[in-house]
């Protein structure tokens, strides 16, 4: 007797269901066990249509005899034969795994690689010596073992080295190409995937591209560009420049020292210091940089952005969330809707500043002389400054000037069924 046949037994004499109820609750259980031996052979669409209908129709038939079934009987029916369904659709599968295979050659001292996986894993990791070692491995899902090997037989992992006149490689490009025959990753059928590991001299451009599968970069001292559409992304220390582009996965990096190219679909992304110039397009996430110590380009939205630190000009568009700015020491330009703006300025600065807000709260805190001039107003909101200055009043509109003295920015701010809140940071700022 299974253990799902003595736990309905087991209900009926705790008294949790009737003996009519555990009857029919065996009798659902029958039924899935036949779906289960008829599926034992890959169903064709007709079949998982029929096997549908039919486990789903053995609820609705027993209860047209019993006025009002209990809770636990309704649940358990409905357990049954949705565990029924997924046996249809052939969610068992038997796992296989290719032998892991490792080669190597001689590289330049310079050398470029370039990746382009579907399905798997991919980690780099540098060493000073001047060689590369390739590790994958294929691992494939399938009916059964026999099916899975056959599958795996037929994936193809390209390695094409161009050598110099010494026979060592200053590039190589990497490609999976999998069998277009058996449908792989369709509805219920076999799935495949690759998994590399890689150690690449330390002076490597990389380019990895990656759909479906984490990729990660241990330390790399030239160009990183990684293209990811579901998996994370982890990086180490980028000592070169870095493009990056995820659509669904979350970033995390230790330093850029170059600059950074990022574009971001659904994910949070934390990166703790960029030494370059950031250029960032994230749309739903949360995005943290520690320190940028050159120019911040952003657009941001549905989410949280915190900028911890900013050395040269600030420039972005803020949509849905919140963005704080600390330790700003450039001349910034932001535009947020519906989108609270936290900016704390802690140096001197010029030129022009300006803050647009639409439906949302402006909170700006910077010491006195950071600006020549100050002009502010909101409609439907608030202003309250503790710089000295005149705050004017007039229907829905406030605004608020001062002239702070011959040095530093002019600073602009506009906002729209939103306050704004000028704080003053205590002592001058060299």
């Amino acid at each position: 007797m299974s253990e799902e046949r003595r736990e309905v037994l087991k209900m009926v004499a705790e008294g949790k269901i009737t003996a009519e109820e555990g009857e029919s609750l065996l009798q659902i259980l029958d039924a899935r066990d036949e779906l289960r031996h008829d599926s034992a052979e890959p169903p064709s669409s007709k079949d998982r249509r029929e096997g549908a209908v039919e486990i789903s129709n053995v609820g609705p038939d027993i209860l047209k005899d019993q006025d009002k079934p209990s809770r636990e009987f309704r649940d358990a029916a409905r357990d049954i034969k949705r565990e029924a369904r997924r046996d249809r659709h052939g969610s068992h599968r038997v796992c296989h795994e290719e032998p892991r295979t490792q080669m190597g050659f001689e590289t330049g001292e310079t050398f470029d690689l370039e990746i382009n996986n579907r399905h798997g894993d991919i980690e780099v990791k540098s060493w000073v010596g001047n060689s590369l070692q390739i590790d994958y491995q294929i691992t494939v899902w399938a009916k059964d073992e026999e099916t899975a090997k056959k599958i795996a037989s037929n994936i193809e992992i390209r390695i094409e080295p161009e050598k110099d006149a010494s026979d060592r490689a200053t590039k190589t490009s990497i490609t999976t190409n999998y069998p277009k025959k058996w449908k792989l990753w369709r509805n219920s059928g076999p799935r495949a995937r690759v998994d590399y590991w890689l150690v690449v001299p330390h002076q490597t451009n990389l380019e990895l591209h990656n759909r479906h599968g984490n990729v990660s970069v241990d330390d790399s001292c030239g160009t990183t560009t990684v293209s990811s559409r579901h998996g994370d992304v982890a990086l180490g220390t980028i000592e070169g420049h870095l493009n990056l582009d995820t659509r669904h996965g979350n970033v995390k990096a230790d330093s850029i020292q170059g600059n950074v190219c990022f574009g971001g679909g659904h994910g949070n992304a934390k990166l703790s210091k960029v030494g370059g110039n950031f250029e960032g397009d994230h749309a739903h996430g949360h995005l943290e940089l520690d320190e940028v110590g050159g120019d911040l380009a952003l657009a941001h939205r549905h989410g949280n952005a915190v900028i911890h630190s900013v050395g040269g000009t600030v420039e972005v568009y803020k949509g849905h969330g919140q963005i704080e700015l600390r330790e700003i020491r450039g001349t910034f330009n932001i535009d947020a809707h519906h989108a609270g703006t936290h900016l704390d300025v802690t140096s001197p600065l010029s030129g022009d500043c300006v803050i647009k807000g639409h439906h949302a709260r402006v909170d700006l805190v910077a010491p006195e002389n950071a600006f020549a001039s100050i002009r502010a107003s909101t409609y439907r909101g608030n202003i309250t400054s503790e710089f000295e200055g005149n705050l004017t009043e007039e229907k829905r509109n406030q605004q608020f000037i001062a002239t702070l003295g011959e040095s530093g920015a002019n600073l602009q701010i506009s906002n729209h069924h939103g306050r704004i809140n000028l704080r003053r940071r205590d002592g001058l700022v060299d």
